[in-house]
């Protein structure tokens, strides 16, 4: 069965029973995202597979009844919601392209009516049957309540409320269910749940410190909330404070609740565990307790709902539902108990493993240095330092100290308690000035305390590099260490004498001489540049302008100046900048050098074609034209997009050509523009996915993937391919395994695109969303690859690219890629590039993982 493992439970008698697994449904080829249920008991689901699915009980047994398919393509189901009243029922489908689709009563297959304001994913659901709204959240940030009466065929005006306030995206909406005003809670990935009356909010909640992800009403006055802080926080709505809060026993990702009954909770989430819960008083405040946790063999469970005979169902994210029971009438048959046993089997044993090696206080590992075995022990003892256990490693191995930062990242990514190690603080020691410099000690997290010395007149950046080099340091020194250095020089005496002009002479970063002179620059006059001024001394450059590039010059310590350097940027770990990392321009395949081979092909296969879809001879000439001068090159676009048109009805086997000129006209604007809009853009999509998911040589799929990337190159293009990350995604992940490196290189480019598509547009979205799909697809693809050492070192990189560029300074997908282990995936890249650049940048994303 489910394995389970009772967690603070008292009495037995006055405890119900467990929850046991009943039933397992398998029927959606995709995670399952989101579970309702009707009145009757039968169950709904939908999911990945863009299909919303009815499952009938009976006897204990269930099957499915019928199958709503979402148009158009990639209409992934992410909300449900069910209605019925004396005279009609509805189904309401939330999906990925911000439309809901409404079912009901006659409507067969196809929708009564499709709702389209929302303009991202609808991510909940709900119905207040009393008042008759279905209220939906998006991660467009807002809420929108619906009068259920009229959301009819045909009715093109509906009084429907836009709710503002949010801002982030909202995961869960819940009416409070009153007789006289309508009132409902909404919760967030800002953190905070709002109360709100019609589209008005008139109360603020704030209590947890991550995403808050489900809310369930326990009366008219109370609730219950749970997040991604792995906690469970009761609330009446008259308070500003939650009652009570409860940590889960499970430090993971709560993703959804249910109420079964009127003290029972059921949540489930991140890691495939159930916890049961109990509400209860306790000194007229209420309070919460788990009274069981539940195992089950799959990595994320994303929804959960009771049904009408208190059994709950759970979506799964490797397809399945799970129908779980306290009614032993109902319990699963053995055989199917016995078969989620042995699933389990592998993560409990993972589980144990880790256990073990966290009950010794040394923990040993083998290490290789540069191709050779991993022949070599490293031992690091809980509670040090990382880097005094690579400088062990080191002397006691006769190795360079160049060896120092690699082993000390290699331990925190092998090593859990090196990650969990909280390093000393830095103490600095200002030591004046001594022997005619002057000095300051820093006592650095690996125990030493070095001391920098420099004059009054050295360049603050060069000491910091000198410094850092000199004693071994993280590159991360280097911005502080500068810093300090200009503070100490801003200490000495302001007054200057030159030995040969006296004291009106020019001094760098000051408002005059020493005498009280003017402080003209003896080769420009009084009217010099000064660094850091607001403006030349007599009336010379105005505005601080360099002598060299005007206005616009770098000013040390102005973090928004648009010539600022990346050493003087603020240091940000989640944010880590360099000539790889984040992308800042799309990857495109241009024009190559005309071959003559190549147009004799593309008229054979001409010759070749059917008569209805040859092109003629200045058709030809036209091709061959943009094959020679690229984009550019493209007089007439009307006739370009009908031969391309034409040539890309041909047959598989000669397609190839066309389809490379094709990827070449789409980096001008006009031709991106014409296949990236319209009926034409759904054509191009189902052309290209059908081309990667064929039988087609590897030649042709590398020029789709490059087509794809070329796109990106236009806003139109962009615009269009964002909604299909989902549907090509895990298609490139098959190709960035190719054994063709032009395949690698091409399928690499396109997902790095797209993570810098997602980068630009949801920067500052903080949840689990585009960019978390796009890590989880890069993981699924890589994970179970123990080398890429046969794998094109260009491709390698992008990859690295696209996943840092994906984790980017957000704090959610940081976590998820920590968990999905990407430390280890990059790690293993790293083994296999020779390029320090691309080096460089696995170390940046393990440093990324380290900082949340």
């Amino acid at each position: 069965s489910v394995q389970m493992e009772d967690v603070e439970m008292g009495e037995a008698a006055t405890q119900p029973a467990d929850y046991v697994l009943s039933r397992v449904l398998i029927g959606h080829k995709g995670e399952v995202k989101s579970v309702a249920s009707t009145s009757q008991g039968m169950i709904l689901s939908g999911g990945r597979d863009e299909t919303v699915r009815m499952w009938i009980g009976r006897r204990g047994e269930y099957s499915e009844h019928n199958s709503l398919p979402q148009q158009p393509k990639g209409a992934v189901v992410y909300s449900i919601a069910y209605y019925e009243n004396d005279e009609a029922w509805r189904i309401f489908v939330g999906r990925k392209d911000g439309a809901i689709s409404v079912y009901g009563s006659g409507s067969g297959n196809d929708p009564l009516i499709t709702l389209k304001h929302h303009t991202s994913v609808v991510s909940c659901l709900h119905v207040d049957s009393v008042k008759g709204k279905l209220i939906s959240g998006s991660w467009d940030n807002h809420i929108i309540i619906w009068p259920i009466e009229e959301l009819t065929p045909g009715n093109e005006v509906i009084a429907a409320l836009m709710c503002e306030g949010h801002t982030m995206s909202v995961w869960c909406v819940q009416s409070l269910n009153r007789e006289d005003e309508f009132h409902f809670l909404s919760a967030s990935a800002d953190q905070s749940i709002r109360l709100w009356h019609n589209d008005q909010c008139i109360k603020e909640f704030k209590g947890h410190s991550d995403v808050v992800r489900s809310l369930v009403l326990l009366d008219s006055s109370h609730f219950v909330s749970a997040s991604n802080d792995g906690c469970l926080a009761l609330w009446n709505v008259e308070n500003n404070s939650p009652l009570s809060v409860e940590k889960a026993p499970i430090d993971e990702f709560i993703y959804s609740m249910t109420l079964v009954g009127s003290d029972t909770l059921v949540t489930c989430g991140e890691g495939g565990h159930v916890i049961v819960w109990k509400v209860s008083e306790m000194r007229g405040k209420g309070a919460i307790s788990h009274i069981q946790v539940m195992h089950t063999p799959v990595s994320s469970l994303w929804c959960v709902t009771a049904l009408k005979n208190k059994d709950v169902v759970i979506a799964a994210s490797d397809g399945r539902i799970f129908v779980l029971t306290r009614d032993e009438s109902r319990m699963a048959p053995i055989d199917i108990r016995e078969n989620l046993d042995a699933e389990l089997s592998v993560r409990i044993a993972a589980q144990l493993q880790q256990q073990q090696e966290k009950e010794s206080e040394t923990v040993t590992i083998k290490v290789a240095i540069d191709d050779g075995n991993a022949n070599m022990e490293l031992k690091y003892v809980k509670g040090t330092g990382p880097s005094l256990a690579a400088e062990k490693f080191i002397t006691d191995n006769n190795l360079p100290i160049s060896y120092l930062n690699e082993i000390t990242d290699y331990i925190k990514a092998n090593i859990p308690e090196a990650i969990n190690f909280a390093p000393k603080r830095r103490k600095v020691e200002h030591g004046g000035e001594s022997g005619g410099k002057m000095h300051f000690s820093i006592l650095v997290e690996d125990g030493r305390q070095l001391t920098c010395s420099f004059d009054q007149s050295d360049d603050p950046d060069q000491v910091a590099q000198e410094f850092v080099e000199k004693n071994g340091l993280q590159i991360k020194y280097l911005a502080s260490t500068a810093q300090m250095v200009r503070k100490e020089q801003a200490k000495s005496n302001s007054v200057f004498y030159d030995p040969f002009t006296g004291g009106g002479r020019y001094v760098p970063e000051g408002n005059g001489g020493g005498m009280g002179m003017g402080g003209g620059d003896p080769l420009t006059g009084e009217g010099r540049y000064i660094p850091g001024a607001s403006s030349g001394v007599g009336g010379g450059v105005a505005e601080g302008g360099d002598p060299l590039t005007s206005g616009g010059r770098y000013v040390p310590g102005a973090s928004k100046d648009v010539l600022m350097p990346n050493a003087s940027l603020p240091i940000d770990k989640k944010r880590p900048r360099g000539e790889l990392c984040p992308l800042s321009k799309y990857f495109v395949f241009g024009a190559e050098q005309f071959s003559q081979k190549a147009y004799d092909r593309l008229v054979e296969d001409n010759e070749k074609s059917n008569e209805g879809v040859r092109l003629r001879e200045d058709q030809l000439e036209m091709l061959k034209e943009l094959a020679m001068k690229g984009p550019e090159g493209v007089r007439d676009e009307q006739m370009l997009v009908d031969t391309l048109n034409v040539g890309l009805e041909w047959g598989m086997e000669q397609l190839l050509p066309i389809v490379d000129l094709f990827r070449i006209a789409l980096l001008n604007e006009d031709v991106n523009r014409y296949y990236s809009e319209g009926d034409r853009s759904s054509i191009i999509r189902e052309r290209l996915f059908a081309l990667l998911v064929s039988d087609s040589n590897d030649n042709l799929k590398a020029i789709v993937c490059r087509a794809i990337c070329n796109l990106f190159h236009h806003e139109a293009g962009r615009k269009m391919i964002s909604s299909e990350m989902k549907t090509f995604l895990p298609l490139l992940g098959i190709h960035l395994l190719s054994s063709k490196p032009i395949l690698q290189l091409a399928a690499a480019s396109a997902l790095s695109n797209w993570a810098l598509l997602l980068l630009q547009t949801s920067e500052k979205v903080c949840e689990l969303g585009p960019r978390e799909d796009g890590i989880r697809e890069i993981v699924k693809t890589l994970e179970s690859h123990l080398s890429f050492g046969g794998y094109r070192e260009d491709a390698l990189t992008r990859v690295l690219q696209a996943i840092a560029t994906l984790m980017w300074g957000d704090v959610t997908v940081i976590k998820l890629a920590k968990s999905r282990k990407i430390v280890d995936i990059v790690n293993r890249i790293k083994d296999a590039v020779v390029d320090e650049r691309s080096k460089s940048l696995c170390r940046d994303i393990v440093e990324m993982t380290f900082a949340v």
